[in-house]
């Protein structure tokens, strides 16, 4: 017969699915009911084990607000918040970072900050070598000032020759020892979009992006599992030759690092579950209000800093002009005396 009792879980599904798939020998409308009432049995669950948990901005306005919310799994752990006053990083104005995973730790996800990379370098022709010599040692400096502003932070100076650098320092060199990739694919999507907004390189000014999804695989306290990964990354390069001079410099951002992670032995049903954390994100609208806000009054200051410094420079090539003009006048006068 059809039995209702809580199973396990406090749920009345297995119960049920049980007693209709023994009901062949019940009367016809007892297979009916059975039939009727299993998919509501078996799927409501799913939402009840289910719990929301808030990423709370404390910093960025007057008062904490919600900024982002997800549904996870009762039984797991989750840690978030929004960075405001932060080390450099990918992102100049605030950083998502969070964290969820099950209780056992071997199926979650993760948001971490972005990275930026920072290279110049020049080079001067016909120097004599101790002059050459004095000028690497300036430029040298000047990239050991940079380091130290930047200790503790995602921001970095290096050199990218070869762009695969990126993912293997960023990423492959931070995982377990023995980390195999297993599947890669470019993100069309993005990389269109990328396209569109960094727009083409033009002559001494190039633009360079990739973006793809990666599958890596390792072990977590001894238990293989497969990490899922999205990454993407967009550089700004200025370069000038000529017979005098030759100068470089690169511009590299890292977008934010977006992956999760499942045990290979139970990874269908737990990229299932992540599917679903993922389809539930979501964006306050307030909070999103605000922090447009703020970015259409950092474009504001920004503008009007330009055009101060256009203003300046146009009063300061005014006033040489005059400097010059006077000099000029006294050296005729001096010479008709």
């Amino acid at each position: 017969m059809l039995s209702l009792a809580p199973s396990r879980g406090g749920r009345p599904g297995f119960a049920a699915a049980v007693a209709c798939a023994g009901g062949t020998a019940l009367k016809q409308a007892l297979v009916a009911l059975c039939t009727a009432i299993l998919p509501a049995l078996t799927a409501a669950p799913a939402a009840a084990q289910m719990k929301t948990y808030e990423i709370v901005d404390r910093h960025g306005f007057d008062q904490p607000l919600v900024a982002y919310s997800l549904d996870i799994p009762r039984d797991w752990q989750a840690e978030g918040q929004i960075l405001w006053q932060k080390p450099c990083s990918g992102n100049e104005l605030y950083e998502l970072v969070l964290t969820a995973r099950s209780p056992d730790g071997l199926t979650g996800l993760r948001v971490m900050p972005g990275h930026q990379i920072l290279w110049m370098d020049t080079a001067m022709g016909g120097l004599d070598p101790y002059m050459t010599q004095l000028m690497r040692a300036e430029i040298e400096a000047q990239r050991n000032k940079l380091r130290t502003q930047f200790r503790g932070s995602n921001c970095h100076v290096a050199q990218i020759t070869d762009p695969e650098q990126i993912f293997n320092t960023l990423v492959l060199q931070k995982r377990p020892p023995g980390t195999q990739v297993i599947a890669r694919r470019p993100n069309a999507a993005l990389r269109a979009s990328l396209s569109q907004v960094l727009g083409p390189s033009q002559p001494g000014f190039q633009v360079f992006h990739d973006a793809f999804d990666v599958q890596m695989t390792y072990a977590l306290n001894g238990v293989p599992v497969i990490e899922r990964m999205g990454f993407s990354w967009y550089m700004f390069q200025t370069e000038f030759h000529d017979p005098t001079m030759r100068s470089l410099s690169q511009h590299t951002v890292v977008n934010a690092l977006q992956f999760d992670w499942a045990p290979t032995a139970r990874q269908a049903a737990d990229h299932a579950v992540l599917k679903q954390i993922a389809a539930s994100f979501r964006a306050n609208p307030d909070w999103q209000k605000r922090v447009l806000e703020v970015q259409r009054k950092i474009a504001e200051q920004r503008r009007q800093h330009h055009a101060d410094a256009a203003e300046r420079r146009k009063w300061d090539r005014l006033y040489r002009d005059i400097v010059d003009d006077i000099q000029h006048y006294r050296f005729l006068d001096y010479i008709r005396q």
